[in-house]
């Protein structure tokens, strides 16, 4: 990766602190708003520290897909992950990620 791709450190903590007030903000209960800033957080580091702004659908699948694969995260906390990330895009990033599916595998 070049230094013109390098993410900027400082927007992504940004970004981490804002989406956390917005979370406060929905009155989500106190560890349901831990776990959407918790899941925001590997979602961007998964995928190199890139701004959510800049990634979609697709590498959302790729984040649900791989929490499964390679780590055996049980279908209702990858539920979780995925409506912290519509709560992102959707909500707060005003990019809805439209019908998504996401494999089932051991259900």
């Amino acid at each position: 990766m070049d230094d013109k791709h390098l993410p900027d450190e400082r927007a992504l903590k940004a970004l981490l602190r804002q989406f956390r007030q917005h979370v406060r903000r929905r009155e989500l209960g106190w560890a349901a708003q831990k776990s959407y800033v918790k899941w925001v957080e590997r979602y961007i580091l998964y995928h190199r520290k890139q701004h959510p702004a800049r990634l979609g659908a697709r590498e959302v699948a790729d984040f649900l897909h791989w929490l499964e694969l390679k780590h055996a995260v049980p279908l209702r906390t990858r539920t979780q992950a995925r409506e912290a990330l519509d709560c992102l895009y959707r909500d707060y990033l005003g990019k809805p990620l439209g019908s998504l599916r996401f494999p089932r595998h051991g259900v």
